[in-house]
């Protein structure tokens, strides 16, 4: 059972492993199931099916009593970090399933990192579900996390090579039910990274547009708590801030190639409540 056998993976490669971590590798799904039948084994078949793509065998090493899913290996890394730096979505989904730490540090990146240019939207979903920044408690408070490992704000981040419909796409699901309510938007709309950037500053214009779409009335208009001014059979007028007016103005009075002139300035200026001298 763990003597060294040699063989030559798909590219060809020569290299030394037991009878198990060899058929792992290679996807023989019932040599595996022999194997862990006849004896006890250890996390290096894991890891190597879990980089090489092997749903199958994922599936039945992770059944096996003895298997612990977040054991490192000599090298620090997990089964999950292994399957995320090569792509692997099927086995991420498996591990995932089995309690599969997405927070733990492969080489320094997170699991999300790896598996950006990847990931599909059930995959995003699950991994950020498990990390969130905040968290609402049984009376609906919302609340910090004392501990996460910034996740949403890495999967917002535009730099983060996410697929913009993927991001977009989890983005609604996660903060689109009406009954989540705007503070839970907020929080999270506004969720710091680790370096004390908001998420909002961070994420591409599609998903920012999808923000502040959820956050404020008609997408532009933050509505102010109290008493409305004025209340009629046809209108009801309350105090807001109105976060679209300057892109509104701007790009009244932009030219053919989204640019502002001095004249084109001036004339924002003029709109904005400015008086002709103090525009220069």
């Amino acid at each position: 059972m763990n003597s060294l056998y040699v063989f030559k993976d798909k590219k060809g490669y020569d290299w030394k492993a037991t009878p198990l971590i060899a058929a792992a590798a290679l996807g023989h799904t019932e040599l595996v199931q022999g194997f862990i039948d006849r004896a006890d084994i250890d996390e290096t078949a894991l890891y190597k099916a879990a980089e090489k793509g092997q749903v199958a065998v994922v599936r039945e090493l992770l059944e096996h009593p003895d298997i612990n899913v977040n054991l490192p290996n000599d090298r620090n890394q997990t089964a999950l970090g292994k399957a995320a730096q090569y792509g692997n979505i099927g086995v991420i989904q498996l591990l995932l399933d089995h309690g599969a730490d997405p927070s733990i540090l492969d080489k320094d990146k997170l699991v999300l990192e790896w598996v950006a240019p990847y990931l599909t939207h059930d995959v995003a979903i699950r991994l950020l579900q498990l990390d969130f920044p905040v968290e609402r408690s049984a009376n609906g408070n919302i609340a910090a996390r004392d501990s996460h490992s910034f996740s949403w704000s890495t999967f917002l981040d535009s730099h983060v090579p996410v697929d913009t419909s993927v991001r977009v796409a989890v983005v609604a699901t996660l903060l689109g039910s009406e009954k989540d309510g705007d503070d839970w938007v907020r929080e999270l709309a506004t969720a710091k990274d680790q370096h004390g950037r908001e998420a909002l500053h961070t994420t591409d214009a599609a998903t920012r547009d999808l923000l502040n779409g959820l956050r404020f009335f008609c997408g532009r208009y933050e509505l102010f708590d109290g008493p409305p001014i004025h209340v009629s059979a046809t209108a009801v007028v309350v105090n807001a801030y109105d976060h679209g007016v300057f892109r509104q103005v701007f790009e009244q009075f932009a030219n053919d190639c989204g640019e502002l002139d001095k004249k084109g300035f001036q004339a924002c200026g003029r709109l904005l409540g400015q008086q002709p001298t103090d525009v220069k």
